[in-house]
Parts: structure tokens; sequence; C-alpha cells
């Protein structure tokens, strides 16, 4: 059995239109080349057995001029076996787009974006290309400077699947600061904030969930409820 992966990496172009902003993108591509070999349990997907090679794509732009970011992000999968292994997926369309803008203290960000709260226990949206995890939101957040120490953050959206979205809406709001205490000689470095996240499920997701539930031993049922926090 041979197996071939093949990643390009490069930065397309990257400068300065003076008066007109700044302009840079990346494309990210791999090829893939399957050969069929029972002995190895290579063998009964459809890339083994007859379509022989796939491969993923992502071309990033991104454009900034007058204190606005603009960030667009083609994703193109061909016969990929990235999100089944099993399976031969097919599809292209815009996989990411961004507009922010930062006024004064506040920063905007309104489409897709990745984030996490805290160190990410009870929300995080981030991108792990080569196994096909791309949690960003899309929606807005709001983030706020308070002081050089204390940053205020609200948000709220839908997590993407693929080209889709999830049915559920996820909101969340953080205060974290950083603060010293103590002598010069032995200060003490403190890191408080408070977090919260909501998750409220759509009508045909909690209808799924209590149906799923009605199969399970009463002893092991928990509540359906539309908000979870």
């Amino acid at each position: 059995m041979k197996f071939l992966i093949q990643t390009i990496l490069l930065s397309l172009f990257a400068f300065q239109l003076y008066a007109q902003g700044t302009f840079s993108g990346q494309l990210q591509a791999n090829g893939n080349y399957f050969e069929r070999d029972t002995t190895i349990g290579a063998a009964n997907t459809p890339q083994y057995d007859y379509l022989k090679t796939g491969g993923e794509a992502w071309l990033n732009l991104n454009y900034g001029i007058s204190g606005y970011d603009f960030k667009l992000r083609f994703d193109m999968y061909q016969n990929s076996n990235l999100p089944n292994p099993q399976d031969a997926f097919s599809g292209q369309g815009i996989g990411f787009w961004q507009i922010g803008k930062q006024v004064n203290k506040l920063g905007i960000t309104v489409g897709n974006y990745y984030d996490q709260i805290g160190s990410g226990i009870i929300f995080r949206a981030y991108e792990e290309r080569p196994l096909l995890i791309d949690q960003a939101l899309k929606g807005v957040r709001l983030a706020y400077n308070l002081t050089d120490d204390w940053k205020a953050k609200l948000f709220t959206g839908r997590q993407k699947r693929q080209f889709d979205l999830q049915e559920s809406v996820i909101k969340g709001a953080s205060l974290d600061g950083y603060l010293t205490v103590g002598d010069s000689l032995s200060p003490i470095s403190l890191a408080p904030g408070i977090r919260v996240v909501n998750r409220t499920l759509s009508d045909g997701q909690t209808q799924e969930l209590v149906s799923t539930l009605s199969n399970y031993f009463a002893a092991d049922r928990i509540g359906a409820k539309y908000n979870t926090f």
C-alpha cells in the first residue's frame, strides 16, 4: 500500500496599497493518493476502492483599511476523508468571513470568529484543520477594555458545521482582570474573573432529546431543558 500526502502552504501575497489599505492572502492545500491494500485493511472505503484521489484546500484573504479588518476564507473538499474516514465528502464555499472594527476601547466583530473564555473549560471555539475541527461561532462579539488590566466581553452566535450552522444558540459574557498585591520584593499576581455561557436548544433539538431520553431507564433519565448554563 502506498499512501502519499502532499501539503502546500503558500503565502500568496502580503503588500500595502498606500491610501487603499493592506491586502494579504494564504493558500493551504492537501493532495492524497490512495492505493488499495487488503493485507493492512486499506480497503472497503470509496477512496481506496475506486476514487483513488482526494484533497482539501483553504484560501485565506485579509484586507484592512481605515481601521476596518475584513477576512474571508474559501474552503474546498474533494473526495475528502477528513469528516469520515469511511466515506468521501465533497463541497466548497465560503467557510469563514469576518468584519472587525476597533472604536476607541471597544472592539466589534461581526461574522465568524474564534475565541475562548479563560482556559477554555466552559467555552472554546477553535480550529484544528488537519482533523477538520472548525468550531467558529457566527454572530457578534463585543470586547471592551475597561482599563489596561480589566476587560469585558459579550458574544453570541451559532457554531459551524462545515458549511452549515448548528441549530443551538450560544451566548456568553466575561469580565477578566489582572492584579498584583504585596511588596515589590515578593509580589503576588492574581487573575480574577467571572464568566457565564448559555446554550439555547432549538425546538427540533429539544424534541429529539426528549425522544432519545424516552428510551432510557427511568433511573438514567435527565430532564430535557431548552437552556443550559
